[in-house]
This record gives structure tokens, sequence and C-alpha cells, in this order.
């Protein structure tokens, strides 16, 4: 939660407040009427030309009412279209123009706006005595409408200068006034102000809706300029919920807008608030680049400078370790907030600057300023501003092990937000949560519960995998820090095993379990705008592929983010309007109770969590669980040396080291992450790896000890999380064909005029060929695509959920920025693929659309198994799609592989599949089958058979080295 969204919000209104009746008393002059008609409908530079002829005409008495009136009006226009210095200036002639005998209600009238202009330069608090002038001069008229609309603009500006209970008081007035006089114009801005005190208070229902009665009142109204500040309250509301992907949401329709009817500054303000989304996301690249268009283009406008962007724009730097530039940034901010007497903004960059110092090891910076946050959120009324200043401060005195000062600070802040309402608040409870722990255990237990439940919360309430994905990582190593708790304080192996399994996968469990398909729920033609969105950011990344030079790259790259934002708005607004696709409750965690009963004495899972400096794992067998800490003596991470130490070993399977070197680079890896099990567990021989970060990548086969292959003495295959596997798709269902395999091996460079760059840097994969026809003449009821006949829309026109098992041996590419476009290149037929809507690239989101009833996808591709790697959800690879498609199980690949010995690989393993398979389905098992009682084992004919071919390429002549063999791994069931 961020308290700097909702000050922009505030300062936001201004810009429609003061002047949104203009004056009531003109009657008689058919200028001033128009201009208040024009100005009330939001077109602004025609109100202009109105209210400056109306000046023209009235030049020759510049203190008559009506000239006074009509240059408040020009100048009120002209702020509204941003040109903010000159709309002041024509406002404060209209102020000198003021005489004794000019009556108190047109006096008020200009007071308020010249408040309002005195705000809009940047000084709020020299803007109060004037507006309380004016409200003071409304009163003495005894006009109930003057002092609705100032007490109006009251609210406004003293909720911002932290002033709540005034605030509240002038907003009940304007609201009670303008529902009485049936005025919908002024009766909808004084919701707004309404809506601001009840976020402020916490009382977010009452919020939400009076803001979307707003709306509507401004719908029917159809006027862009306050429908689009309603936009941009409830992209800022729902922000602060953490629900991004309905800020998104209501800031694409403000930018859409702006865009369109709006004034440049409307423009900037929306892609600083985008950015402040995607920034609070984690997603620093794309927050950056919305951040700084906003900068350049206000720069352009010759705008003010905005200390908000560049304060997000130094968290940003942080975030990445520039601590100088973030700094510099952060100091940049402060001075021009303190300038403007913005304390409130002010002290939000205190907060962050608080972070960042503590961040670069300097804490008694850190306390200075967390505690100038405080002094000033002491003198307001915002318990959002305390609770982050208390907040901010308590992480520093616990880096400090200052405990009893760290848990003070920490209730502070948790009392203070507690009340707000479907608030983001799990960071407050789980920095509550540590500071208990190291004081009252119990507690600390107590409010880890609350904080997994408040993440839930935030969790179901985003949509879109890749929003879900990047919240969710926020939170992930917190479950590994309790688990870790249960460990040590509790020596409870099974509870700590529950903790990690809570944080695992989360969110393509929740996508598994899901009970409705969109296409069920959703109409056609509404899928069919889902479906173009996702061609036009297909297209997009195609025509990046394509790029020559690095200025088309970066124009490619706007649109993808604006494609990318106008699709996940679209994609929410749908999933708004069918509650239905988000209505099931997310499965429970298994149980080692349960999981154990899974286990035969032959097989076991080893489940990893890093946190800090350890390493934990549990050992789960048919006797149940134990636990291991391993903590690394390294200055580095778990995770950081885990990476080091896998990237080494991978490395030198790559180069093709031999045999001893690469047992020598096996050691700390098996040491860490094996240590004795093997010795303690010799009647094991399956082993399921639940992997964690960059475990991921590492292909346990290939470990080496006393001279041995992994792969030698157990069998291996890979799970996301252990609760997953009941949600994957059972092996074994009835399909009408075997197969359906595809080769790909054309893509040469200069083959083709037509083929994109990116497919001519594919090398041609001549050996897939014969891959492919060793693999078929094994089955006899098959499809077999080869070379022309192999295209995007053929294969999707194709019934896949009639095949069993399916193999493409072609080119993959992955895209770590956006793993939606990690895929298979099938085809280099771009005219033709055009003609049916395709590009010949199969990216994961595609797949993930298909409907399949596979045992087994194999990708014999080069680096299908990677992908970008994620807190908690691990790999957001390939077979993540594959598994939301429907197959049973995923063969990936972790490095480049080899033509040649693929082929051959592959050719082994799937004669052992076939002769596996009778053997796992006999007389008994497909009777069961037949009655649907049948459970297939934890491991079954899938992973015997890669075993049986990875142990025939070790005893090859040429291709005994893991290089060759090592690649490939299988997920699934």
């Amino acid at each position: 939660m961020t308290l700097r969204s909702l000050f922009t919000l505030f300062f936001c209104v201004l810009i429609s407040f003061p002047t949104l009746g203009q004056y009531a008393n003109i009657e008689n002059d058919s200028l001033l009427v128009e201009g208040n008609k024009v100005y009330r409908s939001g077109d602004y530079e025609a109100s202009a030309i109105i209210y400056k002829k109306s000046l023209d005409e009235h030049a020759d008495d510049p203190n008559s009412k009506e000239w006074i009136i009509a240059a408040v009006g020009y100048g009120a226009s002209l702020l509204d279209l941003g040109q903010i210095r000159e709309g002041a200036k024509w406002i404060q002639n209209a102020d000198d123009a003021l005489t004794d005998e000019i009556s108190y209600e047109l006096q008020a009238y200009v007071k308020s706006h010249l408040g309002w202009a005195t705000w809009w330069l940047g000084y709020a608090k020299r803007a109060l005595p004037i507006y309380k002038e004016a409200h003071s001069l409304a009163v003495k008229s005894e006009d109930g409408y003057r002092v609705a609309q100032i007490s109006n603009s009251l609210a406004t500006l003293t909720q911002f200068l932290g002033s709540y209970s005034e605030a509240i008081n002038y907003a009940t007035i304007a609201h009670d006034f303008f529902k009485e006089k049936d005025d919908p114009f002024m009766l909808a801005n004084a919701k707004v102000n309404l809506f601001n005190m009840y976020s402020l208070l916490g009382f977010t229902d009452r919020a939400e809706t009076i803001l979307k009665e707003s709306l509507e009142i401004k719908l029917e109204m159809n006027n862009p300029d306050l429908i689009a500040l309603d936009y941009r309250k409830l992209g800022g509301f729902y922000q602060n919920k953490g629900e991004y992907d309905k800020a998104l949401l209501y800031f694409n329709k403000y930018l859409k807008i702006a865009f369109n009817d709006l004034a440049p500054l409307d423009i900037v303000i929306a892609k600083m608030k985008i950015g402040q989304v995607y920034l609070q996301m984690g997603e620093y690249e794309t927050a950056l680049e919305f951040l700084s268009q906003s900068q350049k283009e206000r720069v352009e406008n010759s705008f003010m400078k905005d200390a908000e962007t560049a304060s997000d724009m130094a968290t940003i730097y942080q975030k990445l370790g520039a601590f100088d530039v973030s700094r510099s940034l952060f100091n940049q901010a402060i001075d021009l907030f303190l300038k403007f007497e913005e304390e409130l903004l002010a002290a939000e960059t205190y907060i962050s600057m608080t972070d960042m110092e503590l961040q670069a090891g300097n804490s008694d910076k850190a306390i200075s300023l967390a505690n100038k946050a405080i002094e000033i959120a002491l003198n307001t009324e915002s318990k959002l501003l305390r609770a982050k200043s208390f907040q901010a401060l308590s992480k520093v005195y616990r880096s400090l092990n200052e405990h009893d000062l760290a848990l003070s600070f920490a209730k502070k802040a948790y009392q203070s937000v507690s009340n707000f309402k479907g608030y983001r608040i799990a960071s407050y409870l789980m920095d509550l949560s540590r500071a208990y722990y190291e004081i009252e255990p119990d507690s600390a237990y107590h409010y880890s519960d609350l904080a997994f439940n408040e993440i839930e919360r935030v969790s179901k309430n985003i949509y879109g995998e890749n929003l879900q994905t990047l919240v969710f990582s926020d939170y992930s190593s917190f479950y590994n820090e309790v688990a870790y708790w249960y460990l040590t304080d509790k020596n409870d192996a099974e509870k700590a095993f529950e903790v990690v399994e809570m944080g695992k996968s989360r969110v393509l469990l929740e996508q598994l379990s899901a009970k409705r398909n969109p296409s069920e729920v959703i109409d056609e033609p509404t899928l069919l705008q889902i479906r173009q969105r996702e061609k036009v950011i297909d297209q997009l990344y195609r025509r990046l592929d394509e790029a020559s030079d690095e200025n088309e790259r970066e124009v490619i790259l706007e649109d993808i983010r604006y494609a990318q934002l106008d699709y996940d708005s679209f994609t929410n607004e749908v999933r708004l309007a069918h509650p239905s696709l988000k209505k099931y409750e997310l499965p429970e965690v298994l149980s080692v109770e349960e999981i154990t009963a899974m286990l035969d004495k032959s097989t076991s899972f080893i489940e990893y969590a890093l946190f800090e400096d350890k390493v934990i794992a549990f050992w789960i067998t048919k006797e149940g669980i134990e636990s291991h800490v391993t903590t690394i003596d390294s200055a580095n991470s778990a995770a950081e040396f885990l990476h080091l130490k896998i990237s080494d070993f991978r490395a030198g399977i790559e180069s093709q080291k031999p045999r001893e070197v690469l047992e020598e680079l096996s050691k700390p890896l098996v040491q860490v992450l094996l240590s004795d099990f093997r010795s303690k567990y010799t009647a094991i021989t399956n082993l399921t790896i639940v992997p964690s970060m960059s475990i991921s990548v590492l292909p346990f086969e290939a470990l080496l000890q006393n001279g041995k292959y992994l792969i030698e003495e157990v069998n291996v295959k890979y799970l996301p999380s252990v609760s997953i596997y009941p949600h994957i798709q059972n092996p074994h269902r009835d399909t009408e064909k075997q197969i359906l395999a595809v080769a790909s091996s054309g893509f040469t460079i200069g083959s083709t005029n037509n083929a994109s760059s990116s497919q001519s840097n594919f090398s041609s994969l001549p050996a897939s060929l014969m891959e492919v026809d060793s693999i078929s003449v094994l089955f006899e009821n098959k499809t077999i695509l080869k070379n022309e006949q192999v295209t995007e829309s053929g294969i999707k026109a194709l019934n896949l959920e009639q095949y069993q098992y399916i193999h493409f041996a072609t080119h993959g590419n992955i895209n770590e920025s956006n793993p939606l476009q990690s895929g298979l290149l099938i085809s280099k037929k771009d005219d033709f693929e055009v003609l049916f809507g395709e590009d010949g690239y199969l990216n994961s989101m595609e797949i993930s659309n298909l409907r399949l009833n596979a045992d087994l996808v194999v990708l014999s591709a080069c680096n299908t198994g990677m992908g970008k790697m994620v807190s908690g959800e691990g790999v957001l690879g390939m077979q993540r799609s594959f598994f939301q498609a429907g197959t049973s199980s995923v063969l990936v690949s972790l490095w480049n592989i080899f033509d040649k010995s693929t082929s051959t690989l592959m050719s082994r393993f799937y004669k052992k599949l076939k002769e596996h398979k009778e053997e796992e389905l006999g007389v008994w098992n497909k009777l069961k089958l037949f009655f649907d009682v049948y459970e297939a084992p934890l491991f079954g004919y899938k992973e015997k058979a890669l075993r049986d071919a990875k142990l025939s390429l070790i005893d090859h002549p040429y291709y005994n080295h893991p290089i060759h063999w090592a690649p490939f791994v299988l997920y699934g069931k």
C-alpha cells in the first residue's frame, strides 16, 4: 500500500472541483452562459475561446462583474488545459479587479479560484487561508450554493494537508446541499470527496460504493474529464487494495480518455500512475519505462518538475542496487516536496529513503529519516502515514537486533493500519510476526497465520497469470522463513513442510484446480476479442525479432507495453463481468499423511526451500518426514551459492568436461542437496525432486558420487510442488490415436525469402526427421507431420485431444522477460501462416489454451525446460502451459541439445515406453481403468522408459557424456 498514490489522487481532484459550477448569476450574458455550458462539458479549448471573446467585449470596464467572471472562466480553462502559470495570472487579474462594490458572493467565487490556482502552482498551505477567506465571504453572502461549492474545495485541500476531521465536515456540507438541490454535476464530485475520506479512514466498502455512484452520474453526463477523474481514483483505490489487475484496468481507461479527449498533463499523470502499479508489482523495467515517459513528456510540455516521479524512479534504482542514483533522485524529490510545502509527500519519500539506506547498510541515516517521517505523520490525522513511518523504523531496529523497539513500532504500525478493511496489509502482519518471533514466538505464529490469510485474499483478487505470479512472488520468501521457525523453534517438520508447500507454485495450483474453462462461460465475440489482442502481442514480438536497429526495437517495445496493458485490462474487465470464473476455493496443500499414502518403500520425495543462508530439505518416505537444514558457509546467500555452483556444474557438462571434473563439481551440490540421503535410504530407487529457484535447472541424474551418476542408482523425476500432483490430469485416458509427431527441420539460413530474421537464425535440424521416423515405426495409429506439412495453423486445426503422445522435434525459444512468449518454432512459411492469422510460433499462452488428453508431451528442442525464475513459482517454462492444457507429463530439456544423439535417445525412449506400458497395464489394471478406479503409480512406465534410455546412452560409445542424455527431465505424473 502506498500513501503517495492517495495523495496524488487528491491533488488531481483539484483539477475540477473549484470551477465545476462556474458562476451561477450570469443569465443576462449569453457568452458567459455559453462558456459555462461548454466548460461543464469538458471542452476547455472551446470554453477558453468563448471566455476570451467575453473578455474582449467587456475590456472597457475591467472592474465589471462580467469582466471578472470572464477572466476567472478564461483562467480556469487554461488551468484545465495545463497552462498553469497563464491561467493563474488571469485569475489573479480577476482578484485584483475586486472592489468593495462587488458582491460577497462574487468575491467568494473569485477567491476560491485564486486558492485553486495557488494550489495548482504547488503551494497547498498558502492556498488554505485563501480558500477559507472565500468560504467566509460565501457565508456572508448567504448563498448556499457558493458555500457548498467552496466547502467541496476545502474538503479536498484539508484532507490533502492531513486535517481529516475538518475535511469530512466540509465534504458533508457539500454533499448534503447538492443532494437536496438535485444537482448531479456537483453531487458527483462531492461524492468523490467523501470517497477520499472513507478511504483514508479505512471504510473501504463505503468508499468503493460512493465512488461508483459518482462514476455512474458522470457517465450519464458524458463529460470525459470528470469520467477520467473517477477512473483515476478507482485505479488508485484498487492499487491500495493490492488488486493490481483492477488498478491497471482503470488507469488504462483513464489513459485512453487522456489520449483522445484530455490535456497532455493527464497523459503524463496516467503514465505515472501505471508506472507506479508496475513498480509495486516488482516489474521494475516496465515501471521505469512508463515513469521515464511520463517525466520526458512533462519536460517536453514545460510542466513543473514532478517530485513524485523522481521518488518512484529512485525506488526502482534502489531495488536494482544503484544506491547513488537512488539517493540523488530521492534528494531531488525531497527538495521539491518541501519547496511546495507538500509535507505528507515528503514524509512518504523519507520512508522510501529509510528503506534505501537500510539496504545500503547505513542504519544511523535510516533511523534519522524514519524519525523525520514520524514527526510529520504525528502532526497529521493520517493513520496510513503513521503506519508506514512506524513500520520503517521497526525494520531498522530489527536489523540492529533492537528487538523490543522493533516490536513496539511494529505494533504501532499494525494498530494504525488494521482498520483499513480490504487494503493490502500483509507486509504489516509479516513485520509484526518477525518482531514477535525474537521475543514472544507464540504470537509470531499467530500473526504469521493472519499474514498467510491476507496473502491468500490478495492473491485470489488478482486475475491473470503474469499479475498473480508477480504479486505472490513478493511474499513467497516469508513462507520459507516461517517454516524455518517451525523447524528451529518447535522441531515440527510436518508443519514446516506444510508452510513451504503453501508458498510453492500457488498460481499454477490455482490454475490447475479451476473448475471453469473461460470458453464455457464467455461468449464467442468476447473470446474473439481476447484472441485478437493476443495476436497483436504475438505480432509485435515477431516484429521485435526482426528489428534491425535499437531505435526500432525501442518503438516496438513501447507498443508491446501498451498492447500488454490493453490485454490485461480487457481480460480483467471480462472477468469482472463473469464472476463465476473466479468462484472456487483454492485447494488445501497435501498433508504429510496424504503424501506418505502415495508412496511405497522404494519411492521418496525431496522438497527444497531457501531462506537467507539456509538450504532446507524435506525427505518424505513411506515412514514419514525428516527435515535437514544446511547453513551455507559463504558470504553469499543460499540462493546465490546454489546459483553459482549449479551454473559451474552445467557449464562443466556443456563444455564436455571429463567425468572426474564433473564429480568434483558435483561435490558441493551433493553435500548441500542430498547429504547422506543415499546412504541412509538404500532401498529408495525412485526419487521425486520438488526444486526451488535455480535448483529447478539442475539435472540431478547427472550428479556424480563415488564414480557413479545418480541416474545409475535411482530414477528421478520432478514436480513444481507436491500439492499439484492430484490436480495434474491422470494418464491412460482414452484416445483415438497413439501419437502425433512433428518434425520441423527446414530452418536453414537463406532458405526462404519469407522467413523472418528470427527464424533464419535457427539452424537446420536434419536428424529431427530421422528422430520422428524412428519413433513412428513403433506406432500404428499415428499422425506424422514433417517439413512442408508442418504449420502452426495446421496443428491447431487437429483434434489434439485424440492423441496419447505428442512429440515436437523442432526449435524452442525462451523469453525470460515474458514467459508467455516462450514457445516452439513450428513453421517458417510466413505467407501461408498469415492467411490463417498465425505466425508459425506456438507460444506458451497459445499452448495453455489447447485441449489435450496426452499422457506425455515431449519437447525435443533446446532449453524447453528453462524460463524465468520467480520466487515461489519456480521456473515459468513451457511445462506449466502444457499442464494447463491437460497433459499428464512433459519431457523438457535444460540446455542446447545435440541433434543426432537426441534422435538416438528418443528412439530408445519410445521403444521402452511401449514395453513398460504393456507391463504396467496388465489385465487387472485394465479392468480397474475401465471402471475408473485405477491409480497410476508415482513412478510409472514413462519414468522407467526415460531412465532405461539414459542408461543405454551412458553405455554408448559416442553419446555417454551427460551432455547427450542429461538435459531431458520429466515433470508430472
